[in-house]
C-alpha cells in the first residue's frame, strides 16, 4: 500500500507550487502585475485541482503580497519557496503546533470489527506515517470516526486510484481534529464522502466509504494520527 499524498515534508502543496511556478521564477525581470496574476491563477487552479474549497487561502491576498516582494526586492528568485510555505500554512491551520497527545484518549477501529486484513506497509510508513495503519477492505467499507472531533479538511471528487506515484495528489482524505490537537487522517477515500468541513463527528459515526483513490495498490483504508510540530511539519503522534 501506498503512503498517504507523499508525505512528509510538505505536504501536497509544494510539488504543485513548484510546477507552478518554475518558468515564472527563471523568467527576471517580470513585471509585478504579471507576477500578482499568474500567483492569483496558479492558487485558484491549485485549489480546483486538489478539490479544496476556495475559502481555504485568499488568492487575491497572496497574489497582492507577491506583488509588493517582487518589486520590493526586484526579484523572484524566492517566489517558489514562499508559495509552498503559504500553501502549507493555509493547509494545516486548523491544527496548533503545541498539541500534547492525550494518553487517556481512546481510540475505535475505524471501521465495523470485521477483521479486515492489517498490512503495515514499511516502505512508505515513514515520517509523519511512521505510526500509520493500512486496512485492507473492499471498496465501499463504511469508514467511521476512531475518535470524536471537528472535522478540519475535506478532500473529495477525485476517482482515480493506483500504484502509481503521479496519483499521490489524487487520493480523498478527512482529516478529523481531536480535542488534544492532535488529528487523525483518514485516506484514500471514495468519492461521495457524508461528512462537511466545520462537522463535529462522534467515534462510531459513518463519515465516508473505503475506496482506492490515489497513490494506492489496492483498495485500503490508509489511517493515522498527527500533530503539527513547531516547524509547521506535520508529524507522526506521539
Amino acid at each position: 500500500m501506498r503512503s498517504e499524498r507523499g508525505q512528509p515534508p510538505r505536504g501536497r502543496v509544494l510539488a504543485a507550487a513548484l510546477l507552478a511556478f518554475a518558468a515564472l521564477a527563471a523568467a527576471e525581470p517580470v513585471p509585478g502585475s504579471e507576477v500578482e496574476a499568474r500567483v492569483r491563477t496558479a492558487v485558484v487552479k491549485f485549489l480546483k485541482r486538489s478539490h479544496y474549497s476556495p475559502n481555504l487561502v485568499d488568492a487575491d491576498a497572496l497574489a497582492a503580497e507577491a506583488r509588493r516582494r517582487s518589486e520590493e526586492t526586484g526579484s523572484t528568485v524566492w517566489l517558489e519557496d514562499w508559495l509552498s510555505r503559504e500553501l502549507f500554512r493555509a493547509e494545516w491551520a486548523f491544527a496548533p503546533t503545541d498539541a500534547r497527545p492525550d494518553s487517556a484518549a481512546r481510540y475505535s477501529l475505524p471501521f465495523d470489527p470485521v477483521l479486515p486484513r492489517y498490512l503495515n506497509d514499511t516502505d512508505t510508513h515513514t515520517g509523519s506515517n511512521l505510526h500509520a495503519f493500512d486496512f485492507v477492505m473492499p471498496v465501499g467499507t463504511p469508514v467511521r470516526a476512531a475518535r470524536e472531533g471537528l472535522v478540519a479538511r475535506v478532500v473529495d471528487g477525485f476517482t482515480k486510484g493506483g500504484p502509481d506515484p503521479a496519483l499521490a495528489t489524487f487520493g480523498n482524505v478527512v482529516f478529523v481534529l481531536h480535542s488534544d490537537g492532535t488529528f487523525a487522517s483518514y485516506v484514500h477515500l471514495s468519492p461521495g464522502i457524508r461528512v462537511k468541513e466545520g462537522e463535529r463527528v462522534s467515534r462510531g459515526q459513518v463519515i465516508a466509504s473505503s475506496g482506492q483513490t490515489g497513490y494506492s495498490g489496492a483498495p485500503h483504508l490508509h489511517f493515522a494520527v498527527h500533530r503539527k510540530g513547531p516547524d509547521r511539519i506535520r508529524k507522526a503522534a506521539p
